[in-house]
């Protein structure tokens, strides 16, 4: 099951290396998140880096 990438919405709670961010937008491969619960926006935040995937929980 993919569920990363294009399959992320905005409200989604997604996770890269035990953090966790808000999904805002998605631009295909990247997007622009929030770090959950409250942080900063991040924009061009890539769903895979270096072989890594963002994970949806939420």
């Amino acid at each position: 099951m993919s569920n990363y990438g294009a399959d992320f919405q905005k409200g989604d709670i997604i996770e890269y290396c035990e953090e966790q961010f808000e999904v805002l937008v998605n631009d295909g491969n990247s997007g622009t998140v929030k770090e959950y619960p409250d942080g900063d926006v991040i924009g061009n935040f890539r769903w895979d880096v270096y072989g890594v995937k963002c994970i949806k929980i939420g």
